[in-house]
Parts: structure tokens; sequence; C-alpha cells
């Protein structure tokens, strides 16, 4: 990893952004990545993937985790690859939960309509992939290209903001659903 540019020319390590990332590192290090890695490797319920290429997988969800640390007030967008492994570790609600509270000291929600609701909101997802591309070859010196899925996600962190959720209307009747009959 690629710390040089943490740090400022005449600042103390201890107290240097340096020190901040390796210390949300040594949190990253303490996750047990284990259930995820079931979830992806099985192939009842999860993509199916092999232990190698879940081991790659978990590791890209990583170095993104330390970039949402290094950048909280960017727009990172994950690769298809890293938002399977955001998926099935969301799944898992309470480990979740524990997890992001550890690493950030907060729940990390997942936004799913990115790029899905104008054509502004596309470029936009175009735009902070980009912007994800660029972050992951600076501090990863790892191209997204030489990822197995190196295309963009139509996710990002929820940030609060936007409230705009692409919806369909319906019209569903509670008491009709659940205890009448359904067409």
């Amino acid at each position: 990893m690629n710390f040089q540019h943490f740090q400022s020319p005449n600042s103390n390590p201890s107290n240097s952004l340096e020190a901040d990332a390796l210390a949300f590192v040594g949190k990253l290090a303490s996750l047990d990545l284990g259930p995820i890695a079931y979830k992806l490797m099985s192939p009842e319920d999860g993509p199916g993937w092999t232990q190698a290429e879940a081991t790659m997988a978990l590791v890209q969800y990583m170095r993104f985790l330390l970039l949402v640390f290094l950048y909280p007030n960017s727009t990172l967008i994950p690769t298809p690859e890293i938002d399977r492994v955001w998926h099935c570790h969301i799944l898992d609600t309470s480990k979740y939960a524990e997890d992001t509270q550890m690493l950030f000291g907060r729940f990390l929600h997942h936004f799913p309509y990115m790029g899905t609701r104008s054509e502004v909101d596309r470029q936009q997802l175009y735009s902070s992939f980009e912007q994800t591309r660029k972050l992951f070859e600076q501090h990863f010196e790892i191209p997204i290209s030489q990822m197995r899925w190196s295309q963009v996600s139509a996710c990002k962190l929820f940030s609060g903001s936007e409230q705009h959720r692409p919806s369909i209307p319906l019209s569903l009747d509670p008491f009709q659903a659940l205890w009448g009959q359904f067409a």
C-alpha cells in the first residue's frame, strides 16, 4: 500500500492519516470474514465461487472499505465483484451491523439505486466510478481493469442526502392481501 501521500511533510507520524489508516487496517484484520466466504462459495444460495475467487473478492472488498475510511465524503462505487461481497456481508445483518460499527463507528448503509434514477444520475455513477478507479490505482497500485469484474456496479454508500428511490406504484390492500383472495 502506498502511504507516501498520507503524510504532510512536517507531520508527526503518530498523528498522521497514515497512523489512522494503519489502525483501520488492524481493525480490518480482526474481522471474521469466514462466514462471508462461506456464503460466496455456496452454490445453493451464493455465487458458488471457488475459495481462490472468494478470497480475492474479499481482498478487494477490504480495499474498498479502506477507501471508504480514507475518503468518507466521496461517492465511491464498487465493482460488481466487490458489491457481491458487500451484499453477502449485509445479509448477515447482526454481523454486518457489528462489523461496520467497529470499523466506522456507525452502520454503513448501501444505496442500490445509483445511476438508475436519471441520465444525470447515470453520468454521476460513471464519474464516481472513475474516481474510485483512480483511488484504487493510487493506493493499491492495481488497476481495476485487472480485477475479475472491472465494470461499474449501480450502487454506492448511502449518505442520507438522497431520499429519492425509484419505485413502482402498487395498490396493495394489506387486509385483502393477507386474509383475502389476492389476484
